[in-house]
C-alpha cells in the first residue's frame, strides 16, 4: 500500500509541474478587503440579532411566570413599564 501512495504522489507532483510549466495552474480565489468587511458586517449583525431574540424570548418567560399575557404588546412604552412593575422573585434578581 505504502508503494501506491508514492506512484500517486509522483503522478501528482507532475501534474502539478506541468501546469505550473503551461501557466494553468488554478489561482486561489480571495476575496476582496470590501467584500471580507461586509461579510464581517453581516457576521456582526446576525451574532445582534441572535441575541436581541434571546432577550425577547427571556423577557417573555418572565412575563408569563408573572401571569401577564404573551402578547407583542410586552415591547412597547406600556409593556416595558408594566414588566418593571412585576415583583422580582429571590432567582430572578440573582440573574440580573
Amino acid at each position: 500500500m505504502l508503494g501506491a501512495d508514492r506512484k500517486n504522489d509522483r503522478r501528482d507532483a507532475e501534474l502539478i509541474l506541468g501546469l505550473l510549466l503551461k501557466e494553468e495552474f488554478p489561482r486561489v480565489h480571495r476575496p476582496s478587503f470590501e467584500s471580507r468587511e461586509v461579510l464581517r458586517l453581516l457576521r456582526y449583525r446576525h451574532r445582534l440579532v441572535q441575541l436581541r431574540t434571546m432577550i425577547k424570548n427571556s423577557l417573555h418567560a418572565l412575563a408569563l411566570s408573572a401571569g401577564l399575557t404573551k402578547r407583542s404588546w410586552l415591547f412597547g412604552r406600556d409593556g416595558r413599564q408594566r414588566l418593571l412593575n412585576v415583583p422580582a422573585s429571590a432567582a430572578s434578581e440573582m440573574a440580573m
